[in-house]
């Protein structure tokens, strides 16, 4: 399964003021599945910032899925879910546990990762998240990496996973 990563640029000290904030966008389109994430062009280290991811699904019925976007610099978080659509909305941190489709197995969380998961993807249907979090402090830049997938099929016995690239 691919992931993209995103580099959110962490401003050190608060000089500016950023009343006219930018809002940029990174959008994944492929397999029929449409991505977005909407993120401020600045971050303030020790400051807090909204993250809104939308998935869009013109792939056809899909029986479950889901989207993921993970911290690999930053063992814990701190943030609250502010809205979404998806059936359930989970965020990890190191040493949290959590199942690995990929693997078979449950796996310990190396770092802080949200993830957006739903039971019934409807062809044309949009499943979306907001999450409000905490810019660290001490470092320049914030990786974060995002990777989805949708699960097709009738069962398990017969289905298949389309990555969200």
């Amino acid at each position: 399964m691919g992931k993209i990563t995103l580099f959110l640029l962490l401003l050190v000290n608060n000089v500016f003021a950023f009343s006219n904030q930018q809002i940029k966008y990174y959008t994944i389109n492929e397999n029929g599945i449409k991505a977005t994430i909407a993120y401020p062009s600045h971050i303030i280290s020790g400051q807090k910032f909204t993250l809104n991811v939308n998935v869009y699904n013109s792939y056809g019925y899909a029986r479950m899925g889901g989207l993921t976007l993970s911290f690999p610099q930053i063992r814990y978080m701190r943030g609250k879910v502010k809205n979404g659509t998806f059936d359930k909305i989970s965020s990890y941190s190191s040493p949290d546990k959590i199942y690995s489709g990929i693997t078979k197995k449950t796996l310990r969380c190396r770092y802080f990762m949200i993830e957006g998961w739903e039971n019934q993807w409807y062809m044309n249907g949009s499943k979306s998240f907001s999450v409000e979090l905490l810019a660290p402090e001490g470092i320049n830049y914030l990786d974060v990496d995002a990777r989805g997938v949708l699960i097709v099929g009738n069962n398990k016995r017969d289905s298949r996973e389309i990555p969200i690239p």
